[in-house]
Order: structure tokens, then sequence, then C-alpha cells
């Protein structure tokens, strides 16, 4: 697993220095799996594990994951704090904007 922030990238080699999250795919209703196996109607949507680093969640979170990828919203906090230099530009401008290109599946 890396970290979701696609400027940082960061290898999880330990998960507790970070944020860990369950997003479920934002999808419009009619493409959402429909299943109605023991009577009730079911609606699913992908859902997926993203981790940001320690660092990356000082300054980001999760704000939703689309079709279209994950988009990262900045933190606002004091004035004074500055966000790294190496985790600004795309990322920051991406959560901003129009949506990150989509994260492929990592395979192991």
């Amino acid at each position: 697993m890396r970290c979701a922030n696609p400027i940082c990238r960061k290898d999880a080699q330990d998960v507790d220095r970070g944020s860990l999250h369950l997003l479920e795919m934002e999808v419009p209703p009619d493409e959402r799996v429909v299943r109605a196996e023991s009577g009730f109607p079911v609606l699913a949507a992908p859902v997926r594990f993203f981790w940001l680093c320690a660092e990356c969640s000082r300054f980001f979170k999760l704000k939703r994951w689309t079709a279209t990828g994950l988009i990262l919203e900045p933190i606002v906090k004091a004035a004074t704090a500055q966000v790294p230099a190496g985790l600004v530009g795309k990322a920051m401008e991406r959560a901003t904007s129009s949506p990150p290109a989509p994260l492929l599946p990592r395979v192991a």
C-alpha cells in the first residue's frame, strides 16, 4: 500500500503512522450493482482502503473517490502552518480543481 497523495506515494511500512480510510466510490444510482437474491434489493458500490502517510495526513484529507480518481482536500489550519514544498504542486491543484487521474489497483 502507498500514500494516496499522488505527489508523495510513500510505502506504508507502518500503517499506524498515517490515516487509513475506507471509501465508497461515488457512482450514479443506475450504475450501482443491484441484487435481489433474498427478495430485498441491495445497492452496492465498490469500496477500497486508502492510506495517507503521517506527513500528508497533517495537510490533506480524503474528500471522495470517483470514477475519475481520488480527490484530496487541503486541511485549513492556522495561517502559520506551512505545507512542505514537495507535497504541494499538483496535489493541491487537484484538490481544489479537477479530479486527479484514476488510481490503478496495485498488484503485489
